[in-house]
């Protein structure tokens, strides 16, 4: 089947989708919900929108990992074996591959959609953008992130 970003997470609960919550103090209660450090909550915070966004990567990575993952031994579970993440493993460099595709994805995606505040899709000069110029270039600067 195809994947399509809207299948329920069952492995992160806490990740579940969000009720117009990008404003005020239940926008940064998500960032804080988020295992980020502390510049990127700091980020997280001034940015409404980035953590519906961060939320939607999590969960198109783990589903494309758990597709990709699906006939063999291991799934993608990272239950009892978050050190997998510091390990250099084949699985370790996908899962990283995954996520920083993911990341990009969305938030080109969140960036097109107009779901973020300051990114846009076009070359406006007066607006402060996060990921400036067209969206192409959104893709290609969702990377930095």
């Amino acid at each position: 089947g195809v994947l399509t970003g809207k299948e329920a997470l069952t492995h992160f609960p806490s990740l579940g989708t969000s009720t117009n919550s990008a404003q005020g103090k239940a926008h940064m209660k998500q960032c804080d919900l988020l295992k980020l450090s502390r510049k990127q909550k700091r980020l997280c915070r001034r940015e409404p929108g980035l953590a519906e966004t961060l939320r939607d990567a999590i969960r198109l990575g783990i589903m494309e990992c758990q597709f990709q993952f699906r006939s063999e031994r291991w799934n993608c579970s990272l239950e009892g074996r978050t050190s997998l993440l510091k390990r250099g493993f084949k699985e370790t460099a996908f899962l990283y591959a995954v996520s920083s595709a993911a990341l990009t994805h969305s938030l080109a995606r969140a960036c097109s959609a107009g779901r973020m505040e300051r990114c846009t899709c076009d070359d406006s000069p007066d607006l402060e953008n996060l990921l400036p110029g067209n969206c192409w270039e959104n893709v290609l600067s969702g990377g930095q992130l």
